[in-house]
């Protein structure tokens, strides 16, 4: 792909910030190390969080379009970075990975409410 700069910054949430680029077909997201609890009572630095959370939403919108799935990806420009068309169209979807299960689901079906996943992704 070109080589494409951040200019203006669009949005900036609890996650990630969204820049758009001097390409007016892509954005740059750039995602952060902050981490969040209870609603935002509770606020934290979790250093790699930024890096994790990049790398596996880019497998993951990588699996999408494997299957046929169109997603905004492109590529991974870092290991915090990663440029994206503007628009595919109008979906949501949002991921959650849990790592210790913790949650009424687990208490229900399993006898330990700490059971150990590799990564449990709630779509």
């Amino acid at each position: 792909m070109q080589n494409i700069e951040k200019t203006t910054q669009l949005y900036e949430g609890k996650a990630k910030k969204v820049f758009e680029t001097t390409n007016p077909d892509f954005y740059i997201v750039s995602y952060k190390d902050d981490a969040t609890a209870f609603n935002g009572k509770k606020k934290s630095v979790i250093d790699g969080k930024g890096v994790v959370n990049n790398k596996m939403s880019n497998y993951l919108m990588q699996k999408l379009n494997e299957q046929g799935i169109p997603t905004h990806f492109v590529e991974e420009i870092s290991d915090r970075e990663t440029s994206h068309y503007r628009s595919v169209g109008s979906y949501r979807a949002q991921y959650c990975g849990r790592f210790v299960g913790k949650t009424s689901w687990t208490k229900r079906r399993l006898r330990n409410e700490k059971t150990r996943f590799g990564i449990l992704l709630q779509m």
